[in-house]
């Protein structure tokens, strides 16, 4: 983890953004350190927030380019959902709770995860048809008969 960096303009102290934050992480620090002053231990759950909410810009990205297929196949050949799907919803349960515990009236975590780029296909995966077939495969191997 990086270390915080203080620059001394005049009388006011301004706090430097951790280095490797992406848009979105610095966006978030110099907001929150920009009206509050915080502890070190405050310091670093907002680092941790920032570092977080650039991953889910990262992964956002990732789901944006899978046009709306958000299947993948599993290791026995399965239909199964990409995984970027469970990762982002953890980062955002993850950014909400850094910063519930920063206890900063006025920062709401959806105004921080980007949205969808305008005209990006969004679908929702189905999995009926493939679970009516593995239904059908199952009942013709089972036989129910007395």
């Amino acid at each position: 983890m990086d270390s915080v960096s203080v620059v001394f303009v005049g009388d006011d102290v301004r706090k430097r953004a951790p280095n490797g934050l992406g848009a979105s992480g610095k966006r978030l620090w110099e907001s929150i350190t920009g009206d509050y002053d915080l502890t070190p231990a405050e310091s670093l759950i907002l680092e941790q927030a920032c570092r977080e909410v650039d991953l889910i810009d990262e992964l956002q990205r990732r789901i944006t380019r899978m046009q709306g297929e958000y299947r993948v196949r599993g290791s026995q050949g399965q239909p199964v959902a990409a995984p970027e799907l469970g990762e982002i919803r953890q980062h955002r349960t993850l950014l909400a709770q850094l910063l519930a515990r920063l206890k900063v009236p006025d920062i709401d975590p959806d105004d921080l995860i980007p949205a969808p780029a305008p005209g990006a296909v969004v679908k929702r995966a189905s999995f009926e048809s493939t679970e009516s077939t593995r239904v059908d495969r199952i009942s013709d191997q089972v036989s129910c008969a007395p």
